[in-house]
């Protein structure tokens, strides 16, 4: 289990699972696991739970 206590960098709008990407990047959910997601992928279910969760752009690459 991975954990960041790094701020955003980007927005700071939050995202919940089955909306639509908006920028290609790396996110953080709620429950501190991340993802690297592409532009208009959906965004997908905790990692961990499989729960519905909200995410927070971390960085772009």
């Amino acid at each position: 289990m991975t954990h960041f206590t790094n701020q955003p960098t980007g927005e700071s709008r939050v995202y919940r699972t089955g909306e639509t990407v908006l920028e290609s990047g790396h996110y953080v959910d709620a429950d501190g696991q991340y993802a690297v997601l592409q532009k208009e992928e959906s965004f997908p279910a905790c990692p961990k739970t499989g729960n519905s969760v909200t995410w927070s752009f971390w960085f772009s690459y």
